[in-house]
């Protein structure tokens, strides 16, 4: 797989060569060369420092032209991890900028790397879905990382090409290698996302951002309503495509057929005296399923989320998300209303979920709209009642959420400022 064999515009072709043995062994290799070369505090610091060197400014201009280039792929992401995500994400990034800790980053080419990467982190998903990950030595982290080395290596300096990728590989928080049965490692550790020079003067600049950008922006995409919506639609998109099997994911069951898991989601959301654990109904509280449905990202002392309470803006979005939390419980705790109409409640969902997905991209839409709209169907009246009642609320407090954000995003000094609107437009 050099260069001149690989036809990157044949997404069917690409996706048959990374799912090969040999050709997921090349993304491995890629993986273990940025591993290399940045794996380590001092390794990081001295791209950071050969990008800063040749760094460009990121203006709005530069970054659309980028984000075209990889339009073809971001029209093939799946469900739940469609262009609509990839734009939120970088709309997250975009909100971050404010970030006074953010502003003084030590590197601007470490920052604007990190903005690119929240964009670009799970492009992968346009040519390997994200629950096959488990399936694969090298999931679509790594071979996204591959793909935007492979697209911007005649568009971006090498270094700071070099950080996109890092932070594309990254940002599914590897705190330990992955090893295969053969004994190679598969998937790197990244020790760090947030760190700091030595030295008074240099205490306040944070090194690291092209990691910690996409993880942070991807984080608030998996809290809150947003990745309610999409918890379910990626579940039903794994159910149409992976018939009578289950797919594994880090060693857990994360995704099972024939709709048992689906039904299970719906059927604990209003039934909140239940759990799902091993896809099995037990005992629980409201409390307990709720906070894994919204992410475990919820938790301050998690390794995932060691940076929140230094980082103020991104500390005060995830309020804004355990916020929606509270309003999910009060709905549980409250009588449900009587259902006045079963197709509009039905209406209502499908209109959530386009808007998760995003209208742009129906065509990886309606496979997983069928199987969700099979289970939704199963559902009492009572059931539909409660959930239009979550609908109608999840689609207010996006609709805040988004233009809360905007405005954060239009306070930054950075010059993608001037771009907030127009990709708000994207994800609204």
């Amino acid at each position: 797989m050099t260069r001149k064999k690989i036809n990157l515009g044949d997404i069917a072709s690409l996706r048959e060569q990374m799912l090969s043995t040999e050709g997921n062994k090349v993304i491995q290799k890629f993986s273990a060369m940025l591993h290399e070369k940045l794996g380590s505090k001092a390794k990081y610091v001295e791209v950071c420092q050969e990008a800063e060197a040749n760094w460009e400014e990121l203006t709005p201009d530069r970054l659309t032209k980028i984000l075209a280039l990889f339009s073809p792929y971001i029209g093939m992401q799946s469900p739940a991890h469609c262009g609509a995500h990839t734009y939120r994400d970088g709309f997250g990034a975009l909100a971050l900028l404010a970030d006074p800790l953010v502003q003084h980053a030590l590197f601007k080419a470490d920052r604007d790397a990190g903005v690119i990467a929240a964009f670009l982190h799970d492009i992968g998903t346009g040519i390997v879905p994200r629950y096959m990950d488990g399936q694969l030595a090298a999931g679509h982290a790594q071979i996204g990382a591959w793909l935007v080395y492979q697209i911007l290596r005649d568009v971006l300096e090498e270094n700071m090409l070099l950080l996109v990728c890092y932070g594309t590989d990254k940002h599914m928080h590897h705190f330990e290698d992955v090893v295969d049965d053969d004994g190679q490692t598969t998937r790197f550790a990244s020790p760090f996302s947030v760190f700091y020079h030595a030295g008074d003067e240099d205490k306040r600049k944070p090194i690291g951002l092209a990691v910690f950008l996409p993880r942070a922006s991807d984080r608030l995409e998996n809290l809150g309503w947003i990745h309610l919506l999409r918890e379910i639609l990626s579940r039903a998109d794994a159910e149409e495509n992976v018939p009578g099997g289950v797919i594994r994911y880090t060693g857990e069951k994360f995704f099972a057929a024939k709709g048992e898991f689906l039904t299970n989601m719906f059927d604990t959301i209003i039934r909140p005296e239940w759990k799902v654990q091993d896809h099995k109904k037990t005992p629980g509280t409201a409390t307990e399923w709720v906070v894994l449905l919204f992410g475990a990202a919820t938790l301050r002392k998690a390794d995932y989320s060691e940076h929140d309470d230094e980082f103020v803006v991104l500390r005060h979005l995830i309020d804004g998300k355990l916020e929606q939390l509270k309003a999910l419980k009060r709905i549980f705790d409250a009588e449900a209303p009587r259902l006045t109409s079963r197709p509009y409640a039905t209406s209502l969902l499908k209109q959530l979920m386009r808007r998760v997905n995003g209208s742009a991209y129906m065509n990886v839409f309606g496979g997983a709209w069928g199987i969700l709209l099979r289970v939704w169907n199963k559902l009492s009246d009572n059931d539909v009642a409660k959930w239009q009642q979550v609908l109608t609320q999840m689609s207010v407090d996006l609709d805040d959420e988004f233009a809360h954000m905007l405005k954060i995003a239009q306070t930054s000094d950075h010059p993608l400022s001037a771009l907030a609107k127009e990709i708000y437009s994207l994800v609204n």
